[in-house]
């Protein structure tokens, strides 16, 4: 009983961090930057729930540093050539840029 009581409370404890990722509705990227290491990118889609660390409305940031984040890339540079609409979910925090959401997954829907 205890070790179930345990594994519940760290599954619980898991949870607030994605919990309080932002999000947005379905948009065209609007707009890309790079910087060293990182993309920025915003999206016309509303946004809904950013921390209070995302001061910039409707911008995202991806690392470019590791082939899934490369992947991401992509999908967002494809998306965006395409006028494509797509929808992001974000990390719940601004570990790339101080005032700018992680985008954790985009999803393009298909036609």
């Amino acid at each position: 009983m205890r070790g179930s009581t345990a594994l519940a409370f760290f599954a619980i404890a898991l949870c607030p961090s994605s919990a309080f990722a932002g999000s947005s509705a379905l948009g065209t990227v609007t707009n890309l930057t790079t910087q060293t290491g990182a993309m920025f990118f915003t999206t016309s889609g509303t946004r809904s729930s950013p921390p209070a660390c995302a001061t910039v409305p409707s911008r995202w940031v991806v690392s470019a540093t590791t082939t899934s984040d490369q992947a991401l890339i992509a999908t967002i540079l494809s998306a965006q050539a395409q006028g494509r609409q797509v929808q992001v979910l974000g990390t719940g925090t601004c570990s790339i840029s101080a005032d700018t959401e992680t985008a954790a997954f985009v999803v393009v829907p298909l036609p």
